[in-house]
């Protein structure tokens, strides 16, 4: 029996018979720089002074309230003392993983886009959550969700120069599903990211993994299952009680006030993120009791973010 199209495209991907997208270079040279013991930091100022888009955004993330400051950083050094240069290396790989999943192909852009939505709500749920959670790196929370379905955007680019085999919807997204995870880890491991995000790819649709304290997997997991939940279409999940990941989750424990659902305690501040990582908000819609709740919800944890900059444009 001849082996289906994705699938050889898959073992082609693995055998080095097509080629991976490889990192931009401003994220391989700001990681070289990084792991150099006697680097200075005006070395990655430098780098980073090459694209004045790059800084806004970095000095943007650094004023957020995600990083609990009650002033604006002076200038770019500033940034990346507040941020950290590890954070500063993470963000930079956020900001320009979408370049690298190019496609002349207008079904294929369409499906690209798809999936880089979910990677955005997924990211910007992981975050709002992290932002909770001290022993968490909001940053790598970032990243981790944000490159989940990578797998599958990688193998859309190469469905794409075969004939007819994104003509239909409903395959496009079986081949994506079967094979995401397995081309993902493909991806992370030619990138050299870190074990805990390749982890976090293999279960990140097993909802009764249950290790014994709560990690980066368990973020993902709890981070994918509010997107779904949230979702026009009916998905037949495990109630939420019944999900290890939520039961571990420190934020649930100790911080989420009495009868307050999760989804509703950060859903306007994920949506706001959405935002200020280029996504549509709309990509995970609000259910009529998050509307409820949003009305006498506490201030938008992006509030004093966005007063800030609407200042300063004026």
């Amino acid at each position: 029996m001849a082996t289906a199209p994705h699938i050889q495209i898959a073992q082609q991907l693995e055998q080095g018979k097509r080629p991976l997208p490889r990192l931009p270079e401003t994220v391989v040279t700001i990681r070289q720089i990084i792991a150099n013991p006697s680097h200075h930091q005006n070395d990655i100022i430098q780098l980073l002074e090459q694209d004045p888009v790059l800084v806004d955004q970095l000095m943007k993330l650094a004023d957020s309230p995600l990083f609990h400051q009650a002033t604006s950083p002076a200038d770019l050094r500033g940034a990346i003392q507040r941020l950290g240069e590890y954070t500063v290396s993470n963000f930079v790989l956020t900001y320009t993983i979408k370049k690298l999943f190019p496609s002349d192909s207008k079904l294929a852009k369409r499906f690209l886009a798809h999936y880089w939505q979910r990677s955005i709500a997924l990211s910007a749920i992981s975050t709002i959550m992290a932002k909770h959670i001290p022993q968490l790196s909001t940053d790598e929370a970032m990243l981790a969700s944000l490159l989940q379905d990578a797998g599958s955007m990688l193998l859309i680019i190469n469905l794409a120069k075969e004939p007819n085999l994104l003509a239909s919807e409903k395959k496009v997204k079986q081949m994506c599903r079967g094979l995401n995870n397995r081309l993902t880890s493909l991806l992370l491991n030619h990138w050299h990211m870190p074990i805990t995000f390749i982890e976090a790819v293999k279960h990140r649709t097993y909802w009764q993994y249950a290790p014994q304290q709560y990690d980066l997997t368990c973020h993902c997991i709890l981070a994918r299952y509010l997107w779904l939940t949230h979702q026009t279409k009916s998905i037949k999940l495990i109630a939420i009680d019944e999900l290890p990941a939520y039961q571990l989750s420190p934020l649930v424990q100790h911080q989420l006030p009495d009868h307050t659902h999760l989804m509703n305690f950060i859903y306007q501040d994920a949506c706001e993120m959405t935002e200020m990582l280029g996504g549509q908000v709309n990509f995970y819609p609000q259910k009529d009791s998050t509307k409820k709740t949003k009305q006498h919800s506490r201030p938008s944890f992006f509030q004093t973010l966005k007063k800030h900059f609407q200042s300063k444009e004026k």
